[in-house]
């Protein structure tokens, strides 16, 4: 499953929930999470369209924007407040019966950092990212592996040609979003896939120092 992919309904992102869902069984993957920022409409569509799947299934979650970076909420049906700190956040998730994931912690723009991951607010990090450089998906890696958290894989997608380039595998067959967050929370589940090239590394650090400084230099 790719549990990390962007609708339109983010800022950044530019494909439907419909288009996303359809690549997605495509290129024959078992299940996706679109994760909007601070958005949830987008997951919601994409879960409501595949209820009646028996080979497809939507986790549904949002990046959530905290004070500190991104948290990622699997299982939540609603929005969480945004800035909020990283407790606050993680608490507000819990409260909605779903888990926090810490996305690309060591990511300069938006992650939280390797030392705000604590194993009291998350169930698992995320691995694997293909819009990270390998050196950054190893820290995050072994980030986890330290913590004794569980992982996770996504491509962190923006277009339709990014979906599955990484993903979370799982070593039962999860048949429902409770038996995906059970999976990653008994740290059942590993994460594979491609890294960020330097040419596509080049193109990231243009366009998010260009936001950065129209931002005022704050974090996402």
């Amino acid at each position: 499953m790719d549990l990390h992919i962007h609708s339109a309904f983010s800022s950044d992102g530019r494909e439907k929930p419909k288009d996303i869902v359809t690549y997605a069984r495509k290129m024959r993957l078992d299940g996706i999470a679109i994760l909007d920022h601070n958005e949830i409409r987008g997951s919601l569509r994409a879960y409501e369209m595949c209820r009646g799947f028996d080979d497809f299934l939507v986790v549904r979650g949002v990046e959530v924007s905290t004070e500190a970076g991104h948290i990622v909420a699997y299982g939540v049906d609603e929005l969480i407040p945004t800035h909020l700190t990283i407790e606050e956040t993680a608490e507000k998730i819990r409260d909605l019966g779903g888990i926090s994931v810490a996305p690309h912690p060591h990511r300069f723009w938006s992650g939280i950092g390797g030392k705000s991951v604590t194993a009291e607010s998350f169930a698992a990090v995320e691995v694997q990212n293909a819009r990270c450089t390998a050196r950054n998906n190893k820290r995050s890696r072994r980030l986890a592996d330290r913590l004794r958290l569980g992982h996770t894989g996504g491509t962190d997608s923006h277009a339709l040609g990014e979906i599955g380039k990484a993903y979370t595998l799982f070593k039962g067959n999860p048949a429902s979003e409770d038996d995906v967050i059970e999976e990653i929370v008994k740290r059942r589940t590993t994460a594979e896939g491609e890294n960020r090239q330097m040419r596509e590394t080049l193109d990231y650090v243009y366009s998010s120092v260009t936001k950065w400084m129209k931002r005022g230099m704050k974090k996402i």
